[in-house]
This record gives C-alpha cells, sequence and structure tokens, in this order.
C-alpha cells in the first residue's frame, strides 16, 4: 500500500501539458454535438421510496409519450433516470404535457446542466 507522501509525490508527477504527448485537441464538432446532446435531455425521478422496475417504467413511458422521434431512456440510480429526445419539440411537448406520474408517484424534471 502506498503511504500520503508516495501518493503526494505520483500526483505531483502528473501532467496533462500537451507537450508531454498524451493530450489531444478535441475536434470543434465533438464539442458542438455534445452541447447539442445536452439540450436534448432532461433527469427524471420518480418520488416514491418503493424501488421502481426500471424496465416496466421505461416501457411505459415510452409508450404513453408517442414522441415523435423517440426517446432514450437510461436508469442512472434508484428511481433516477436520464432521457434522451431526439428534437426540441418531442421534449417541450413533454414537459409541457405533465404533470407526469408513474404507478402514483410523481415524476420530478429537471434539465442537464449546460
Amino acid at each position: 500500500m502506498c503511504s500520503h507522501e508516495e501518493i503526494a509525490k505520483l500526483c505531483e508527477s502528473m501532467n496533462l501539458l500537451e507537450k508531454g504527448g498524451l493530450v489531444q485537441r478535441l475536434h470543434e464538432g465533438l464539442k458542438t454535438s455534445g452541447m447539442w446532446r445536452l439540450a436534448l435531455s432532461l433527469v427524471g425521478k420518480v418520488l416514491t421510496y418503493k424501488m421502481v422496475k426500471e424496465d416496466v417504467f421505461m416501457g411505459v413511458l415510452a409508450k404513453i409519450w408517442r414522441v415523435k422521434e423517440g426517446v432514450e431512456i437510461e436508469s442512472v440510480a434508484q428511481n433516477i433516470f436520464t432521457f434522451q429526445f431526439k428534437n426540441i419539440e418531442d421534449m417541450q411537448q413533454i414537459l409541457a404535457g405533465g404533470p407526469w406520474t408513474f404507478d402514483g408517484a410523481l415524476i420530478v424534471f429537471g434539465e442537464t446542466i449546460r
């Protein structure tokens, strides 16, 4: 096991300078694509103490929302999900169409940090 001093020395020797050859610049289009993806995503939490069955939750919402271009739903943590939309109109439709519930529990949504 490493001592605190050894870990501190290792951290000091770490370097993210470009001259070291390990850092590469990202293509500007990749950054723009990532920002657009964030703009089309929401985070939601089902406000219940019961554990939500993820597969059932995702299937039910995907069916009842009927968004034009679809939505990808992914579980992040207990009763917390991300929702990735394909277009802004679908996302706005869902936000405007609420409040949404699942199994009697309210679903709260927040936009991702940009």
